[in-house]
């Protein structure tokens, strides 16, 4: 029987935070707020976290806090979405935690319920739930398991966390998000504090998760699909410059974990984490071509080659003359102009880039 590690942190708690990080979310807030005031189960705090919005954000959760005592408007400085999520967590009362991005909804007024209902069946640190994904009107439920699995800390920590430190595991049901999840609040003792966290905009779900998770006792798998997932309303989606330096950030995290835990086979995570970044790095660069003139491309690209994940990944990949795969050999190089004139010719043939996706999935199976 799964057993909860973490006893409650109070009686006059409310039983569950519902933590919203928010920039610039007018154009959904009202259906997000709706979605977590219409539910069935009442027993909730909702912390609306404002990351510095400049447009009618502040007065959609100003006109919702006033009418309802549960909801606490929060508001920082600007520092992203990861620091938002981390200032929200300091503040959260309840027993467990879910995170709901501004943009996104609960699919049923009885989500909580079945939520409350799950665990007090299943006492455990950690569930996740089934989501669906939305675009414009159509929508797909994302489901990783068909019934409910309970998982004790030694089945987790082997079957699942791995998933963390490369964004592949062969075994793992665990998603990196953190939106379809609900996590026992003894595991926020695991996170930074928000104003030592570094600016992060893309991958935050998954350093999120390698901290929150990595003392979980007991986690639970549940199929029910109770949130949306709005996909092309997010930032997320814009080509970034930032890309490539958050790309250092995850990888230098997930080797920092992978020291952390010297049970799991070091030298396979490794051969995974260093052709993502070797594959997704290409990607990107062939993708910015479109964005940016060759120069600034090329003034990326020196930049990440000092990165120190990057350095790490050519040091990897030295050491291993028999890798023959394009991607590397630019790595290795960590020549401006020879990656610019291989990006240009991917991105001028469809295949070749085509070719070079299938590559970055090849290299990482055949890792496993």
């Amino acid at each position: 029987m799964n057993k909860l590690i973490c006893s409650d942190i109070g009686i006059s708690t409310p039983w569950l935070s519902v933590i919203v990080p928010m920039y610039n979310a007018q154009a959904y807030l009202d259906q997000t707020i709706l979605s977590i005031l219409s539910q069935t189960f009442q027993d909730y705090e909702l912390l609306l976290v404002d990351d510095g919005s400049t447009d009618g954000t502040a007065d959609i959760c100003a006109r919702y806090a006033a009418r309802d005592r549960r909801i606490r408007y929060l508001k920082k400085t600007n520092g992203g979405s990861y620091q938002t999520r981390l200032y929200g967590a300091q503040r959260a009362q309840g027993t467990y935690v879910m995170f709901c991005d501004a943009d996104d909804y609960y699919a049923s007024s009885r989500a909580f319920s079945i939520i409350y209902k799950k665990l007090q069946s299943h006492p455990c640190d950690a569930m996740q739930f089934g989501y669906s994904k939305k675009y414009n009107h159509l929508r797909k439920a994302q489901r990783t398991v068909r019934a409910d699995i309970h998982l004790d800390r030694d089945a987790f920590m082997k079957q699942e966390y791995p998933k963390l430190l490369c964004s592949f595991w062969d075994e793992a049901n665990l998603k990196v998000i953190v939106f379809n999840k609900v996590y026992h609040h003894c595991l926020l003792n695991n996170l930074p504090p928000a104003n030592q966290a570094e600016r992060l905009f893309w991958g935050d779900d998954q350093v999120m998760n390698m901290y929150l998770l990595e003392t979980c006792r007991s986690f639970s798998f549940i199929p029910d699909t109770l949130y949306v997932y709005r996909q092309g309303s997010g930032g997320t989606n814009r080509f970034s410059l930032r890309t490539l330096q958050d790309i250092n950030i995850i990888k230098h995290y997930q080797l920092s974990f992978i020291e952390k835990h010297p049970e799991y086979p070091r030298s396979t995570l490794e051969n995974i984490l260093f052709s993502e970044l070797a594959g997704w790095t290409f990607c990107y660069i062939c993708q910015g071509i479109g964005h940016l003139p060759d120069e600034q491309l090329k003034s990326l690209i020196a930049e990440a080659m000092e990165l120190p994940s990057y350095r790490a990944a050519r040091e990897h990949y030295l050491n291993r003359s028999n890798e023959k795969w394009d991607a590397v050999n630019l790595l290795r190089q960590a020549n401006p102009d020879a990656y610019l004139e291989a990006a240009k010719k991917a991105a001028d043939k469809k295949e070749d880039l085509k070719s070079s996706i299938i590559s970055l999935a090849k290299n990482i199976y055949r890792n496993i």
